[in-house]
């Protein structure tokens, strides 16, 4: 999910600043973002964390379809767990709600990924 315009990042950081709704951490993974060339309006919006942020962002590093957990009722630490999943090629969003514990979506993935070395 890169950008795909030649619109200077300060540009672009400039009009998510002039929002007034971003903390500066929440800023901080938005310039980030917009570094690496990716398509912030993902995760740029005051309702994400900056930690939800930092892990779409981390997602976005690792070319994984970051979608499944941008969402804003996951946690932080939700969101890291189904990333890692992810990254491992295991999808673990249809078993789980926004109320599983981390450690369970942990779980879940564990448990995909021995079934499918079977």
């Amino acid at each position: 999910m890169r950008l795909k315009n030649n619109i200077s990042i300060n540009t672009l950081l400039k009009e998510y600043e002039d929002k007034n709704v971003f903390t500066d951490a929440q800023l901080c993974n938005i310039k980030l973002g917009l570094m690496c060339g990716d398509d912030v309006s993902i995760y740029a919006k005051p309702k994400f964390t900056y930690k939800q942020m930092d892990a779409i962002l981390s997602g976005m590093g690792h070319n994984i379809d970051v979608t499944k957990y941008a969402d804003h009722r996951y946690s932080h630490f939700q969101m890291l767990a189904i990333k890692d999943a992810l990254i491992e090629g295991i999808d673990v969003t249809p078993y789980i709600t926004f109320d599983t514990a981390p450690m369970t979506i942990r779980l879940f993935a564990k448990s995909l990924r021995l079934d499918k070395q079977s």
